[in-house]
């Protein structure tokens, strides 16, 4: 485990909550694959038990984004979720409308 790829994963995790925060989640999604890779890469080896202390830090900042990036995603998945059922509604009230409309 180094500490430039954990920076570059803080730095990943970083842009993926500022284009969270701006709805860009297809850079999201794609910033979280190379994120993913290169997190994945750096736990398959073997740490010193004195380099994993060392880089504590760093690992609980990725872990305070990605709680930020949840809460982020969950707000959205609601609002999607309203905005779904409000097309519902209203795709209901058109179909009862035209077919008393045309009786």
């Amino acid at each position: 485990m180094s500490a430039k790829q954990l920076h570059e994963a803080i730095e990943y995790s970083k842009k993926m909550l500022i284009d969270a925060e701006a709805g860009n989640w297809k850079k999201v999604f794609d910033i979280e694959a190379q994120r993913s890779a290169l997190l994945e890469k750096l736990f398959s080896g073997t740490s010193k038990q004195n380099n994993v202390q060392d880089m504590d830090d760093k690992i609980r900042k990725i872990i305070a984004i990605n709680k930020k990036l949840e809460a982020i995603t969950l707000k959205t998945r609601n609002s999607t979720g309203d905005d779904i059922a409000s097309l519902k509604k209203g795709r209901h009230a058109v179909n009862s409308y035209q077919q008393n409309a045309f009786q």
